[in-house]
């Protein structure tokens, strides 16, 4: 237990770390591109992700169930893992490049921001290679590093592109999309280079296996991003403004805040339930997300109050529009912290199924609402589409929860006397 509080310890410190930076990137982009390029920029990096992850395929994943459960030969599991993303990523590079090309749904792009959104996938995926071998042997150090690194030196060159007057979206897109995996690819690589040499050695057979096990994972991540962009999507392809998307953009970024704080601790959680079961299990699980949503609803109370100073601080004036947005979004923010910890649930105890289901849900229902509501009351629309989508998420998810494991809805949602106990004293809880 000492050692896995130690880990727990350094991993929220570098989660933490990499917010901090994450939020002064927000900050610098937002000040130096304006509503118009922030909403362009936002949607090339949710594309770049889409192709990320259909490159990757939950390969990455994968390395870590078949080094620590089943105990494979390393050498053979990484190289093996280590040309089928190359294979994966090029497939995908194709599929991104064929459908910007040869569709206008997303509007024109120039050459440069292909072999931008290319250029991120195989860093990205190569990256999350390497790092799999650092979470498999639970090496938080490794794993802090080359997440913090990249993000400091990237916000380094924002910076001093900011200060330079020079910072367009050209620099913005070479900077966070080319620019930070490859950092982090190096960074990896550097740290954990007797590990990651590459050879030709490639299993066929369990090349397969690495596909089958990650399919169900890469869908489920799939259909996060799905769900957290869609709506963008649907936006540009109706409103044509790329400006109504730089607010929606900036308006999720603030009231995702609350659910990006809690990452370090959903990680620790999947670790913790992992190893219960019964009514042990039952009474855990009640206990963290009554503490969950009551933490999470006064977040949520104080960006609501704060929202009008916190976006001028943040993003700056020009994005003032936004606060109508995070008026509606932020209503859903305690829902959607709810849903990533019970999905922490399912995928702890097996239940990779449980996760499809509530997923498909909640990307389901985002785009059928985006399409109804954003045409008929613009970019307020996209953010209701957003909040009943993350409540009917919500919904599923503790549905699911309480039929198959038998959780107490008063439990989760009114006040306990272990709350209490709690914020005045969290070791004891």
């Amino acid at each position: 237990m000492p050692s896995l509080f130690k880990k727990g310890v350094v991993t929220s410190i570098s989660s933490y770390a990499t917010m901090g930076f994450g939020v002064v990137q927000t900050m610098i982009l937002s000040r130096g591109l304006g509503p118009e390029q922030v909403g362009e920029l936002s949607l090339i990096r949710q594309i770049a992700l889409f192709g990320a992850q259909i490159g990757s395929f939950g390969v990455p994943m994968a390395i870590v169930y078949f080094l620590n459960r089943l105990k494979m030969d390393k050498s053979m599991v990484y190289n093996t893992s280590f040309w089928t993303i190359q294979l994966l990523s090029i497939i995908s590079s194709l599929v991104i490049f064929v459908f910007l090309r040869y569709s206008s749904f997303l509007g024109n792009y120039e050459l440069w921001t292909y072999l931008a959104i290319i250029s991120f996938i195989f860093f990205s995926n190569s990256r999350s290679l390497i790092q799999s071998l650092n979470v498999a042997s639970q090496n938080v150090k490794k794993m802090s590093i080359v997440e913090i690194l990249p993000m400091a030196i990237s916000v380094l060159f924002l910076g001093l592109c900011y200060s330079f007057d020079v910072l367009d979206l050209k620099y913005a897109l070479l900077i966070t999309v080319v620019l930070w995996p490859l950092i982090g690819l190096v960074n990896a690589y550097m740290i954990n280079v007797n590990q990651a040499r590459v050879g030709l050695t490639f299993n066929f057979k369990y090349a397969i296996q690495s596909l089958r096990y990650g399919s169900v994972i890469n869908l489920s991540d799939f259909l996060i991003i799905f769900n957290g962009s869609i709506t963008l999507f649907v936006l540009q392809y109706y409103v044509k403004d790329f400006v109504s998307v730089g607010y929606m953009s900036r308006a999720i970024t603030l009231t995702t805040l609350i659910n990006t704080a809690f990452i370090s601790f959903l990680r620790i959680l999947y670790s913790h339930w992992s190893g219960l079961t019964g009514d042990e299990l039952k009474r855990s699980v009640e206990k963290i997300l009554n503490i969950l949503i009551y933490v999470s609803l006064l977040a949520t109370v104080l960006i609501l109050v704060c929202s009008k100073w916190m976006i001028i601080f943040l993003f700056g004036h020009e994005f003032l529009p936004a606060k109508a947005l995070v008026d509606v979004l932020i209503f859903g923010a305690s829902f959607y912290l709810l849903s990533k910890a019970i999905l922490k649930l399912f995928i702890s105890d097996g239940k990779g199924t449980y996760n499809l289901i509530c997923l498909a849900i909640g990307a389901s229902s985002n785009f059928l609402l985006s399409m109804v509501l954003i045409p008929k009351y613009n970019v307020l629309g996209a953010a209701y589409a957003q909040l009943i989508s993350g409540i009917l998420l919500a919904l599923s998810t503790t549905i699911l929860a309480r039929r198959k494991y038998g959780i107490s809805l008063s439990k989760v949602f009114l006040p306990q006397k272990f709350l209490f106990k709690f914020l005045k004293n969290p070791k004891n809880e």
